[in-house]
């Protein structure tokens, strides 16, 4: 009662700003165009001729940075209330219970498995920003993007998530912009602390020929580790407060940045044609060689402090949070092997990779039905790592202690690759291409691609079919061969692991339908193993999905429905739920003629599973047969609104959290964040 009273006058709170705000803002018309752009007309006061109409165009890269892919803003009502990345762009997550942490998804074709990247920021993918997730602009007047949320008890525990974008055009060809993000939050539970941030700023040239983007990015990462709670059982007491749990750990932490630089040009080779549009006939530089080039430079670290080396806690099987008098137990069991200090974990491990990637690619005649484009490239990386040495070394003199001393490790890659596409068909557009590595760490192996997409048109609408297939042989990462820690140590040589992934998609935008399967074979898999250290598949598995994705529209009630079934073939290297779901449902419409609202709720859910339990040390996910979670419905309720370009929301999560069994973890150990109501306003500047 006393939180829907709090929901009511925050309500009525937010229409009393609309009122008043509304006779302050100008008429401005915004439309978002199928090129991913939006546009707006403002200072409708002016005269006609005065009148300055704003376009923004927005893209990224593809991976190998050949391509432009077409964005589209966000600004939509439809899930602004979303403000956890991991659960707005994965269909349901295990994370460590607070915003921010690590996490995986529960769809196993929504990990990640590339050896790229630096290992340990992997479970960060949605928080950080990198080269290939940077979006740059091309607009004619400013745009300027103001985010801000928490929670509405923000003391003395507290969630908060600010978000500032500002780009402009100084001239059309030349372009500049900056994006800051940051999310922080307390948690509900003790040492629980999550600090994420991320700075970019990008800059990109557009001339005839010649055209160049830049960019540098400093991310960020500081989370809390607490070890989970010491009895989860706890949760069943509704008399002791969330933060009066037992956690395993306080003092420590996990903390990882990562700067990152890049540049990438490309200069056109090719003439002036005339091109005939439908509006008539215009003389342009028509490209037919395009000459590539790219350059990045990322520099990563990881440090883990433990201010007890092997943290204990009083034996306390009561529920009622009393301690007894027993013996403690300790996290790393009575006689744990510590490879650098007794006393206490002070981790630290760096990974540097400057890459130049040179290409030429020939490109297609859009206007002639089989002509298609060709591409060629070849790169080097540039490798260097940095990890402790253990204390206890052998020496022609003997066994010896030693501390403070770092191993470094310098590597390379050398690849060459191609590819072959039509990618502005209007009948179909398809690729296939490979990468094969000449020399260096990852010395043969070999990525092979194709793909092809379809429009199918009838009369009433068209829908589209995509199809895809890759074939990899890789080196596994090289922190999942060599590392050292002050808990875990181990010198691998793992073989190379072959996978096959096919895929294929059919959406037809009409009736807001998707259907998606997906099917992976897998030998020789790298993953880490019961005892929580890496181990090697010792047979061939595979791994298949299929989701559907339907969206009901009845007036102004609308249900979005997700649907994921999968299945491995083999339990003892991967579990994953086998059925997961994910609905919204709410009612929209526009409550005033400039006035936008919607009110309804986010359900989740999957099945039992034998979830991953969580390395604090290692910052990662590994197997266990201990324990099932899931089968929990977690339900948010949530209020958006929007006038013209002012998005503001409130929401209600986890309003389900006393009803039925009380068994909601995220990850063995560590619950689902309390109910919690919190509230944030987006407003957009195009001037």
């Amino acid at each position: 009662m006393k939180t829907m009273y709090v929901i009511s006058i925050f309500v009525l709170v937010i229409l009393g700003t609309v009122t008043s705000v509304q006779g302050q803002v100008n008429d401005l018309t915004g439309f978002i165009g199928s090129e991913g752009e939006v546009g707006h007309e403002e200072h409708d006061d002016q005269e006609e001729n005065d009148t300055i109409k704003s376009y923004i165009s927005t893209w990224r890269f593809s991976k190998d940075f050949s391509q432009k892919i077409t964005t589209e803003m966000d600004t939509s009502l439809t899930h602004f209330h979303q403000r956890r990345l991991d659960q707005k762009n994965n269909i349901y997550v295990q994370n460590t219970g607070n915003m921010g942490t690590s996490y995986q998804s529960l769809s196993f074709f929504e990990r990640d498995y590339s050896v790229g990247g630096f290992h340990f920021l992997k479970n960060y993918k949605d928080y950080i920003t990198n080269p290939n997730s940077i979006v740059f602009y091309n607009t004619t007047t400013p745009y300027t993007l103001l985010d801000y949320s928490q929670w509405f008890n923000n003391k003395p525990q507290g969630q908060t998530v600010f978000h500032i974008i500002h780009t402009q055009n100084i001239t059309p060809e030349l372009n500049f912009g900056f994006d800051f993000k940051n999310y922080g939050s307390d948690g509900r539970y003790t040492a629980q602390v999550s600090k994420n941030s991320s700075f970019t700023f990008h800059s990109n040239y557009q001339g005839e020929r010649y055209t160049g983007y830049f960019s540098f990015s400093q991310n960020s990462v500081s989370q809390q580790e607490n070890g989970g709670l010491r009895n989860p059982s706890v949760i069943h007491n509704k008399d002791l407060q969330p933060e009066n749990y037992i956690v395993w750990m306080e003092g420590s932490q996990n903390m990882m940045k990562e700067f990152n630089i890049s540049y990438n040009q490309k200069y056109d080779l090719g003439k002036w044609a005339k091109v005939k549009y439908e509006d008539g006939v215009y003389e342009e530089f028509v490209p037919k060689i395009s000459l590539m080039h790219t350059f990045t430079y990322r520099k990563n670290s990881k440090s883990y402090i433990e201010t007890e080396a092997n943290p204990s806690r009083i034996n306390d099987s009561n529920t009622d949070g009393s301690t007894s008098t027993s013996d403690s137990d300790y996290y790393y069991g009575y006689n744990p092997m510590f490879h650098l200090s007794d006393s206490r974990t002070d981790d630290l491990v760096k990974e540097s990779v400057l890459t130049n990637l040179f290409q030429i690619k020939y490109n297609e005649d859009k206007d002639r039905k089989y002509s298609f484009s060709k591409r060629v490239f070849g790169g080097v990386d540039i490798i260097g790592t940095q990890l402790p040495l253990a204390k206890q070394v052998l020496t022609p003199e003997g066994t010896q202690s030693i501390s403070g001393v770092f191993v470094k490790d310098n590597l390379y890659n050398v690849f060459v690759g191609g590819e072959v596409g039509r990618e502005e068909g209007t009948f179909w557009n398809w690729s296939a291409g490979g990468r094969y590595y000449v020399t260096g760490y990852r010395s043969q192996d070999i990525s092979l691609y194709g793909l092809m997409s379809k429009p199918i048109r009838t009369k009433r609408d068209t829908s589209f079919l995509r199809l895809n297939a890759e074939m990899d042989l890789i080196t596994p990462n090289y922190f999942m061969n060599t590392y050292t820690s002050n808990h875990y140590k181990w010198d691998e040589n793992f073989d190379k692991t072959y996978r096959l992934l096919l895929h294929a998609k059919y959406d037809k935008p009409s009736i807001h339908f998707k259907a998606e399967a997906d099917m992976a074979f897998i030998n020789n898999y790298v993953y880490y193993g019961y005892n929580i250290v890496p181990e090697q598949a010792a047979s061939e598995f595979s791994v298949w999905s299929v989701s559907l994705q339907k969206d009901f529209h009845f007036g102004p009630f609308i249900m979005e429905n997700r649907f994921v079934y999968q299945k491995s073939s083999s339990d003892t290297y991967i579990h994953i739920p086998s059925f997961i779901f994910r609905n919204s449902t709410y009612i929209g419409g526009y409550i005033f003629p400039v006035l936008e609202g919607q009110f309804g709720v986010d359900t989740y859910y999957s099945t039992k599973y034998y979830a991953d339990k969580y390395s604090p040390a290692l910052n990662n996910f590994y197997l266990q047969n201990d324990e099932k979670i899931g089968g929990y419905p977690v339900c948010d309720i949530f209020l958006s609104l929007k006038l013209k370009r002012v998005r503001m929301f409130v929401k209600y999560a986890f309003v389900n959290q006393s009803i039925g069994a009380i068994n909601y973890f995220t990850a063995p150990a560590y619950p689902i964040q309390p109910s919690e109501l919190s509230f944030g306003a987006s407003w957009s500047f195009y001037d």
